[in-house]
């Protein structure tokens, strides 16, 4: 179920684990998101090159990044801040991944939940400085 969903089917990904392929209809990976988030890192002094063998998009890679920001408490109104960052950057792509999945899962619903959860917690991050 994980490589048919997210890294090879006959019939396409349904849905990729790159936020890059959400920017526009068949859009490629390593887009304009990727090189975002390798300038976030730049911005925080963090460095995944030599550790982490994914494009700097990669849904896992983005939520390190989020993981990172709340652990050093990154708020307030700059880009940096993580309720801007789940709100702005992970929350509209995971929303549409999410959908997908909906749509895909109809044999193995494991990954459709797991994603209603992470829409779930990036809302609530989102919210977060609202409820500061």
């Amino acid at each position: 179920c994980y490589v048919r969903l997210f890294i090879n089917n006959d019939e396409g990904i349904a849905s990729p684990l790159y936020e890059s392929c959400y920017e526009f209809e068949n859009a490629p990976m390593m887009g304009e998101a990727a090189l975002k988030m390798k300038k976030r890192f730049a911005s925080k002094g963090l460095s995944m090159e030599n550790r982490i063998h994914e494009p700097p998009d990669h849904l896992a890679v983005e939520l390190e990044y989020l993981f990172f920001l709340l652990q050093d408490g990154c708020v307030g109104p700059d880009d940096n801040s993580a309720a801007l960052f789940a709100a702005k950057t992970m929350l509209p792509w995971v929303m549409v991944f999410n959908q997908r999945l909906k749509i895909a899962t109809e044999d193995c619903r494991f990954y459709f939940f797991a994603s209603e959860i992470l829409v779930w917690l990036l809302r609530l991050i989102s919210n977060k400085e609202a409820l500061d």
